[in-house]
């Protein structure tokens, strides 16, 4: 969730080997009688989303509370659904910043969508 931002500060989200470590790292540190996914062969899905370590920690915390609320083990279709739910939370960022350009001071708006809100590649900055 992105509420109450008073500051943002950008930077680029980790290289796609430091994204597998990080994603092996938090998911080999669950129990294995809590895990029903294999991180050497579920991982080149999980690395594809952009996230930082924060984030990713995050969305295994979630993908856990999915799974025990099924009383499951963590699978990969609980990972999956929680970076879909945070793709489609972004995609919809990016429309409100669009429509603020839009409804806002033209010069004002491109100022905080290019340097507070999105990189250069137009991604949302957590």
């Amino acid at each position: 969730m992105k509420s109450r931002i008073h500051l943002a500060l950008g930077y680029q989200p980790p290289g796609i080997d430091l994204r597998r470590q990080l994603w092996t790292k938090f998911l080999s540190a669950i129990p294995a009688d809590e895990i029903a996914l294999d991180p050497e062969e579920d991982i080149d899905d999980l690395t594809r989303s952009k996230l930082n370590g924060r984030e990713i920690s995050y969305a295994i915390h979630t993908a856990r509370t999915l799974a025990r609320a099924e009383g499951r083990p963590l699978r990969l279709e609980h990972l999956e659904t929680v970076l879909e739910v945070r793709h489609e939370f972004e995609d919809s960022l990016k429309e409100a910043v669009n429509k603020v350009s839009i409804i806002g001071d033209p010069k004002e708006s491109i100022k905080r969508k290019d340097t507070i809100l999105a990189d250069a590649d137009g991604e949302f900055k957590s």
